[in-house]
């Protein structure tokens, strides 16, 4: 079987499919990060404010968004991509760094990195989106993923994205689902406001990063320095390096 480095791990390359399985260190990490989610959360209670927030808004309707939408999230559904930042080949830390939340939905994970001492935003084009971030305490950006944001050049350390870049999200990728257009738009925007070297982790994707065009990323202006090519096609993970 041959084998492909992305970033730091090594795996396995069977064809055009990247196996999920990685090494047991990298996923004893990725299971250490995950648990100090869990414990801060436990501690300071912000995923379950932030519900009670967003139930008080009339964001959570039935079982399905209070447990997976947008408002209903905990701080732990963002362990893959905590984990993914704070590896020391993509941002190492996240205390004085600036990271934007794009499709930051309630908000929890841009207060969570606010409380570690970022220099976070959370950005949403939801007006009850922005309304719940602000009250669990987030700072935040109204703005269209699919215009300019209002960041300055070479401003941002890193950018994240969960289930909107590359998701088939429509609030993002409109008539143009298929193309995906608006997150290659959005993604030569974040080129703009990244710092040379700066990242982009994206998790929950559709597109599959063995398949992503290189050629196309290297015209925006970055490399794929990690994928995750996952069992469930949703599932897909990878961070992208500003040249």
């Amino acid at each position: 079987m041959k084998l492909e480095r992305v970033g730091r791990k090594v795996i396995p390359l069977k064809g055009k499919e990247l196996n999920d399985k990685l090494t047991p260190e990298y996923g004893a990490q990725r299971e250490k990060v995950l648990n100090r989610l869990i414990a801060y959360d436990m501690g300071h209670g912000l995923s379950d404010r932030a519900r009670d927030i967003a139930k008080e808004e009339g964001a959570l309707e039935g079982e399905y968004e209070e447990e997976f939408g947008d408002f209903g999230r905990r701080l732990s559904h963002y362990g893959e991509i905590q984990h993914l930042l704070l590896d020391p080949d993509h941002l190492g830390k996240v205390r004085g760094k600036t990271i934007v939340h794009m499709g930051a939905g309630n908000g929890v994970y841009a207060k969570y990195l606010k409380d570690r001492g970022a220099n976070a935003l959370a950005v949403d084009i939801g007006a009850k989106a922005i309304k719940i971030a602000k009250r669990v305490g987030a700072d935040v950006i109204r703005a269209d993923g699919r215009s300019a944001l209002p960041l300055a050049d070479g401003s941002v350390d890193a950018f994240v994205s969960d289930r909107f870049m590359f998701s088939g999200e429509d609030r993002l990728e409109g008539k143009d689902m298929k193309a995906k257009a608006g997150s290659w738009a959005l993604l030569k925007e974040m080129g703009r406001a990244l710092r040379s070297g700066g990242v982009v982790v994206i998790d929950n994707a559709l597109e599959r990063p063995d398949e992503i065009s290189r050629k196309r990323l290297r015209e925006a202006g970055f490399e794929l320095v990690h994928g995750e090519n996952r069992k469930h096609s949703w599932e897909n993970r990878m961070v992208l390096r500003k040249l």
